[in-house]
């Protein structure tokens, strides 16, 4: 499963599915496609291209005859696509991310086989967050294991950790 902005699901627009997504005999891997947003393609499609752009990389097949690109790690994966992302915002809120991690877990309690989890928005530790509370539920009912971001944020700012002479 991929938590992020959506993914692409139809090629710029059209009626085909994006060719990174489909198997060798040129259908959709696309299993699950689910929004914060709402039930509507457009609701359900990545707005941005991060969610494409991480998809691409854990699951993406080779789409192209230019010799240069390449598969992801999982290329005859099904997807499964939770879009926790407003319009063409890349901000997720904690609320947004825990109906996500629940919505995964009721899945695959109706069977779908999730394993992995994958998501691109750092969360709080704290093990009373609404967001950590979802994913620590999803990871031991569902058997799902849960990979977020480290984020892109320094905290504190400018701090240097590089190896020095001394």
């Amino acid at each position: 499963a991929l938590v992020d902005t959506g993914v692409e699901l139809t090629f710029l627009g059209g009626a085909l599915p994006h060719p990174a997504f489909v198997d060798a005999l040129g259908a959709s891997r696309v299993v699950r496609s689910w929004s914060v947003q709402g039930t509507s393609l457009t609701d359900r499609t990545d707005q941005n291209g991060h969610g494409t752009g991480v998809a691409s990389v854990a699951v993406g097949r080779r789409w192209s005859t230019n010799p240069q690109v390449a598969d992801g790690f999982a290329p005859a994966a099904a997807i499964a696509t939770y879009r926790v992302t407003h319009g063409t915002g890349d901000i997720a809120t904690d609320v947004d991310l825990a109906l996500a991690y629940g919505q995964i877990l009721l899945d695959v309690i109706g069977g779908l086989p999730v394993r992995v989890a994958n998501c691109s928005f750092g969360g709080s530790p704290d093990p009373r967050a609404v967001d950590q509370q979802a994913l620590d539920e999803l990871a031991f009912h569902g058997d799902v294991l849960v990979v977020t971001s480290a984020g892109n944020v320094v905290v504190p700012p400018n701090l240097d950790y590089r190896a020095t002479e001394q």
